[in-house]
Parts: structure tokens; C-alpha cells; sequence
């Protein structure tokens, strides 16, 4: 649960403030499921998922960065 919350202030941050913190959540969540099924067992979770969530969130959020160092996340200017 503590997890949860930590990824859900993250995403309000990021999505809010600092787009670059996406970016770097996603990362962070695709190398979490990589790892924590060696503290945490989850017997309703196949098998597979931990790989193919981080194959999602690891490339997806680099793409999120790289698109954030570009420009390509730059907020649209307030119109008066």
C-alpha cells in the first residue's frame, strides 16, 4: 500500500509540476517488478507479468524522458 501511495504523489507531481518525474516513475515501476518478487509473493499474479509490465515501463519511460529533454512535453502557454 505504501507503495501505491508513493507512485500515485509521484504521478500528481509529475503530472502537475514536473513532467520529467513521469518519466522516471515509470522506470522505477518497471524495475520494481522486476524485483519484487524476491521479497513479495503474490499468488494471484501470473508468473510472466513482472517481466512484461517492465518490458512496458522501462522503454515507456524513457520515451517519456527523451520526449521531456526534447521539448515534445513542453505545456501549452496560458491564452488570455
Amino acid at each position: 500500500l505504501c507503495v501505491i501511495a508513493i507512485f500515485l504523489l509521484l504521478a500528481v507531481i509529475g503530472a502537475f509540476k514536473f513532467p520529467f518525474v513521469i518519466g522516471l516513475s515509470l522506470v522505477a515501476h518497471g524495475v520494481f517488478d522486476l524485483v519484487h518478487e524476491l521479497y513479495t509473493l503474490n499468488k494471484g499474479m501470473p508468473v510472466w507479468w513482472p517481466l512484461y509490465c517492465a518490458a512496458v515501463d522501462i522503454p515507456l519511460g524513457i520515451w517519456v524522458l527523451f520526449l521531456n529533454n526534447s521539448g515534445g512535453l513542453n505545456r501549452p502557454t496560458k491564452v488570455e
